[in-house]
């Protein structure tokens, strides 16, 4: 389902600190906007290496895994819908494989058939819950009363607040990118 946090926990993993200093490289790939070369063209753009892009799928797998050999890579492919075209199978067999499992890759999808057919273990599944009534209420007043320290004193407003949770269903929406 869309809006649960999928993206926004994601985020933030891929800039928490201790996940900052542990990888040596760290990408962000958003699957849904793009195509298999403009990943890989992403992927490079990231990684500084953007000078010479080819558009041969081959060269661009090549430089990319040269780029990311014997480092330590964190690579998160947000918004995934589909793999029916083969596009995953062709990146995951060029990235650079190590004994140890010091790389990490965080896929984020509403399908979850898609994330288990790119190799995701049920262990290794995160399914966000939506928040209770209280708190979304909570995070709403959080946000939309941040001037009052999260304190709606206004109950007019605070009955307009509870019908606008009611249409987001509890899902926590964010509008950060």
């Amino acid at each position: 389902m869309g809006g649960v946090g999928k993206t926004t926990l994601a985020q933030k993993i891929y800039n928490d600190r201790e996940v900052c200093s542990r990888f040596h490289v760290r990408i962000w790939v958003c699957k849904s906007t793009f195509g298999e070369l403009d990943i890989m063209k992403g992927i490079l753009e990231q990684l500084k290496m953007d000078d010479h892009i080819s558009s041969d799928r081959n060269v661009l797998l090549k430089r990319i895994h040269e780029a990311l050999s014997n480092k330590k890579y964190l690579i998160v492919m947000d918004d995934v819908w589909s793999i029916d075209d083969g596009w995953w199978k062709r990146i995951l067999e060029g990235l650079p494989k190590t004994e140890k499992q010091d790389s990490c890759i965080i896929v984020t999808s509403r399908n979850e058939d898609v994330v288990k057919r790119m190799g995701v273990e049920e262990e290794q599944i995160h399914r966000p819950k939506l928040l209770s009534e209280k708190e979304g209420w909570l995070l709403f007043c959080k946000v939309a009363f941040a001037s009052s320290e999260g304190k709606c004193k206004d109950i007019e407003l605070e009955h307009v607040g509870q019908d606008i949770l009611k249409k987001c269903c509890s899902l926590p929406q964010s509008t950060h990118p």
